[in-house]
């Protein structure tokens, strides 16, 4: 219970707050009128919205009825046009398979008179498959004839050189090596190889131990096979200690030497079946190669010749580029002399054109003076 003061009456609590409930309420009446103001213009807006929507459907909906009838008419056309296209089309067919009847016939008596030329042709292959059989024969007789030039140690010594000769010759180049050279103590191994950066030479020397291994391939019994293997000993070690003892001068040849064997079955069975003749070789500073080992051992020796060419050329190619740097220098620094004469050069037309516009623009001043008053006044008297 509260007291007034201007009045001695007693005011409850719900009168108190009666005004400002009062108050209240009206702000909230106030709040829902603007939201329900807001919701029918948001609600007219949709509406509006609805109905130019529904009138652009109806366009669209004429429209496409009437592009529906558009289509009809283009279906009928199209499907006359199909009509007589289908007979056409099967004109067409009949006169098409009326030609392919006529090709068949006609690829008929070409094929006919292909497969006649075809039977011709392959009795000519047949007269040439009995003379190349004549020819196998005659290579058989050659090679009895190669069997027998084998046989001869003489003759053996020159395939196997010439084998080697081959190899060299299309592998280094020719300055590099020379055949059947005279050393300084008069004798002459098959080939000597000249490497850069040293005067000592490799040299090769083609050996054909034939006699023995074809004894050893032939034997039928344990006892010729070791006579056979003893006999190969023998004379490989023989050519070993030979060129050893013959090719190794200290200055002129270099330290290892190389011993060539034109058959690579005699160099697989040595390497196999001769593991002591190997390391024998070794020790003694030869080495027993094939046709491809040589091969192998000819292409390293013209990979370093050509290396020790690189080399050289590097070197020149070295100079001309520190001369063509030096070139390079003294190109920018005229070309940076003949900016600056381009810089003056633009300088002074500046300066020439500065020089002009002032001319210009005194005559100019000159011109505004009264000349052109007194030029007035001239063609006035002249009318008058």
């Amino acid at each position: 219970m509260q007291v007034c003061s201007f009045r001695k009456i007693p005011m409850t609590m719900t009168e108190a707050i009666a005004p400002y409930i009062w108050i209240l309420f009206s702000a909230l009446l106030l709040a829902v009128a603007f939201a329900l103001q807001q919701v029918y213009a948001r609600f007219r807006a949709i509406r509006a919205d609805i109905i130019s929507t529904q009138q652009r459907m109806e366009t669209r909906f004429s429209e496409l009825i009437k592009a529906n009838n558009e289509i009809t008419g283009q279906l009928k056309v199209t499907n006359e046009i199909s009509i007589a296209q289908r007979s056409d089309s099967l004109r067409t067919i009949r006169e098409t398979l009326d030609k392919a009847g006529h090709r068949v016939n006609e690829n008929i008596a070409t094929n006919n008179e292909r497969t006649s030329e075809t039977l011709n042709r392959l009795h000519e292959r047949i007269a040439i498959i009995n003379s190349a059989q004549a020819s196998i024969v005659n290579l058989s007789s050659q090679f009895v004839t190669l069997q027998e030039t084998l046989s001869d140690k003489q003759q053996r010594g020159a395939f196997g050189q010439g084998c080697m000769e081959s190899i060299i010759r299309d592998m280094l180049p020719g300055h590099t090596f020379s055949f059947q050279a005279t050393l300084s103590n008069k004798n002459r191994p098959d080939c000597l190889i000249s490497l850069p950066n040293t005067k000592e030479k490799i040299v090769v020397d083609a050996k054909f131990p034939l006699e023995a291994f074809t004894a050893m391939k032939k034997s039928v019994s344990p006892d010729h096979l070791k006579e056979a293997q003893k006999r190969l000993r023998q004379d490989v070690t023989k050519h070993i200690k030979d060129i050893r003892e013959r090719y190794f001068i200290p200055g002129e040849t270099q330290d290892n030497t190389i011993m060539f064997v034109p058959s690579e079955s005699v160099y697989a069975d040595l390497y196999e079946h001769f593991d002591d003749i190997i390391q024998k070789a070794y020790r003694m500073r030869v080495i027993i190669v094939s046709p491809s080992m040589l091969m192998l051992s000819v292409q390293v020796m013209r990979s370093l010749i050509r290396d020790t060419q690189i080399r050289q050329k590097a070197d020149l190619i070295r100079d001309e580029i520190t001369f063509l740097v030096e070139d390079v220098h003294r190109l920018r620094k005229r070309a940076l002399d003949l900016q600056k004469h381009f810089d003056q050069a633009t300088h002074d037309v500046k300066q020439v054109l500065l020089s002009a516009d002032k001319i210009k623009i005194r005559g100019q001043k000159i011109e505004e003076t009264g000349i052109e008053e007194e030029r007035k006044t001239e063609d006035i008297e002249k009318k008058t």
